[in-house]
């Protein structure tokens, strides 16, 4: 299961022109040399952020998932298969089970919560050292992460004569590092740390542990509970300022 695809950079504020690429036959295809990046760029953070236990662990805790419901699975889910809906895994309780979104019912069972879809979509409205917080989720995490060293990356280009800057034509050519600085920062704060737990990944990632998630999935030999884990393996950003880009 990829975390980020190069179609989750086609909105305003991170739109990446490009990002997709004309198919031979007509509609698009996925620009490599972008989802490679993508790709490169998101194991690196959340190694950062998660350490590398548990990072490997979600890893393969979303490969491990069934397959995503869809309403178009025809000629529908069979008796016992299985399924994830948003943050849980669901099995279907009859045959030719088509168009029927999962809830408990006639239908289909909810199997459980789990905890990986919780930490990769996000969730709302959760109660946290007395106060509602929302953990946005990673692709709302890592986009402007991505975008913003994208952009960093992309605004020269290397020729055998050196290193050249774009010029357009017809156009005024601005500088990029206002928006690289301000996705960065969004980031930053998405990702929070030991001192901005509130709606950050940091403080989910104790709520989380809080309801038993991530028990065994850090090494308790060496760190006594899983916020001492937190404290020694994540890697607070920081923030960024439009001249240390």
């Amino acid at each position: 299961m990829e975390i980020l695809t190069t179609e989750d950079f086609n909105q305003i504020p991170y739109n990446v022109p490009n990002a997709q690429a004309q198919a031979p036959e007509g509609g698009t295809l996925p620009n490599v040399q972008f989802q490679n990046y993508i790709d490169k760029k998101v194991t690196y953070v959340l190694v950062k952020l998660l350490g590398q236990s548990l990072y490997e662990s979600f890893i393969a805790g979303l490969d491990a998932l069934p397959p995503e419901w869809v309403d178009t699975n025809t000629p529908g889910y069979a008796i016992d298969d299985l399924v994830f809906y948003n943050y849980h895994v669901w099995k279907s309780l009859v045959d030719n089970n088509l168009n029927v979104v999962p809830k408990e019912g006639t239908s289909w069972t909810m199997v459980e919560d789990d905890q990986w879809l919780m930490l990769y979509n996000g969730v709302n409205n959760y109660n946290y050292n007395f106060k509602q917080n929302t953990w946005v989720g990673m692709k709302n995490l890592l986009i402007p992460y991505v975008y913003a060293f994208w952009t960093r990356d992309t605004m020269r280009d290397h020729t055998k004569s050196g290193t050249v800057q774009r010029n357009q034509e017809n156009a005024t050519v601005v500088s990029s590092a206002p928006n690289i600085a301000f996705a960065y920062n969004e980031f930053s704060k998405f990702a929070g740390n030991y001192y901005r737990q509130s709606n950050s990944l940091y403080g989910y990632l104790l709520y989380g542990n809080s309801l038993g998630h991530y028990i065994d999935y850090y090494d308790d030999s060496y760190y006594e509970t899983f916020g001492t884990y937190l404290q020694h393996t994540f890697e607070y950003p920081g923030n960024m300022n439009i001249f240390n880009i």
